[in-house]
């Protein structure tokens, strides 16, 4: 029985190599997801799959057709709040009763040129660009154009060519 033992407690010292066949694919490290900052649809995709991109380059753009129009609409709104304040001005002149239009119509424009910002704002966040230089990784950019995203909706990944891992999917039995 001792003897038994002594063979058992040597074999638990031999080691005996196990090896395993498993998928794996090579992903960056620390990617940066590129998100949809606003709901919209995607009108253009302007890099390739797996292109080098530079921080500040111009990935994708969102249909502005509507930030568009909004943006002329308080152009014009501001143009003629303008013009009426300009009006008033000339008339306080001579009469010293529309003196107080003029602070109401100046805060009216005030108001117009904030709206015209703010719709230019919005506007320039339709153009999605990279916010460091590495590589895009996307499927075909033909399955994006015209897809409607939602706000935060991952679009692409920015990735580090010289940052990269292995993801080994092995099942756990």
């Amino acid at each position: 029985l001792g003897v038994f033992a002594a063979i058992l407690a040597l074999l638990f010292l031999i080691r005996f190599p196990e090896t395993v066949l498993a998928p794996a694919e090579i992903v960056p490290k620390e990617p940066i997801i590129v998100t949809s900052p606003v709901k919209g649809q995607i009108r253009n995709i302007d890099v390739q799959p797996y292109q080098m991109v530079k921080k500040g380059q111009l990935l994708f753009h969102l249909d502005d057709t509507e930030m568009v129009n909004q943006l002329n609409l308080a152009q014009k709104n501001l143009q003629v709040v303008q013009a009426e304040y300009l009006r008033a001005e000339q008339k306080a002149f001579s009469d010293p009763l529309s003196k107080a239009d003029l602070e109401v119509l100046r805060v009216q424009a005030e108001e117009k040129a904030l709206i015209v910002n703010y719709s230019q704002e919005e506007l320039e966040r339709q153009k999605i660009t990279a916010s460091q230089d590495g590589m895009v990784l996307f499927s075909d950019r033909n399955d994006w154009i015209g897809r409607p995203v939602a706000i935060g909706e991952k679009v692409m990944t920015l990735a580090d060519p010289g940052r990269a891992e292995i993801q080994i999917l092995m099942p756990v039995d």
